[in-house]
């Protein structure tokens, strides 16, 4: 009865090692065809004695640090990126900020014109009148010295009758 629970638990753990043997085959024939795929994904020519000296080290090292190496230049392209993005977008609002100021001084001299045209207006009209007050003062003088004189020959005349008067009456 030993005997046959020794052969049986013998058959069994055979068995049982045979199918582990099996198993271990199936899984380093994936890893290896794994290992194949990211080898063609990466652009790299390794040999088959590489390919088993991986595969019997568990070493994926090289696939991690060309992972790494691609994750932090990606990232220091997508931050170099977010920059230029966030400086455009500063520019964007400044040059809103200026389109709004030159809309809103639009506003202000379309509401201003009219009062920018009275002002015209009655500037020109001053200048005008400058003139023409200059003009007048022009005559008035001329005309003042005129009647200063007519005033002098009149006083002179009446001055010249009054003698003549008086000398006739002094001398009648």
């Amino acid at each position: 009865m030993a005997r046959l629970q020794y052969a049986c638990a013998r058959r069994s753990c055979a068995a049982a090692l045979a199918e582990h043997a099996q198993l271990l085959q199936l899984l380093r024939d994936d890893r290896a065809r794994l290992l194949h795929e990211q080898i063609k994904l990466t652009n790299l020519t390794l040999s088959e004695e590489e390919c088993e000296q991986l595969l019997d080290s568990n070493n994926v090292a090289l696939f991690v640090d060309n992972v790494r190496a691609q994750t932090a230049e990606a990232r220091r392209v997508l931050r170099d990126a977010e920059a230029r993005r966030s400086e455009l977008a500063r520019a964007e609002a400044a040059l809103r900020e200026v389109r709004d100021l030159f809309v809103q001084l639009s506003h202000l001299v379309a509401q201003q014109q009219e009062q920018i045209d009275s002002v015209e207006y009655f500037a020109l009209q001053a200048s005008e009148h400058v003139e023409s007050g200059g003009q007048e003062l022009l005559r008035g003088s001329v005309g003042r010295r005129r009647a200063r004189k007519k005033k002098i020959g009149l006083v002179i005349c009446l001055a010249s009758g009054f003698f003549i008067v008086l000398f006739v009456l002094i001398y009648t």
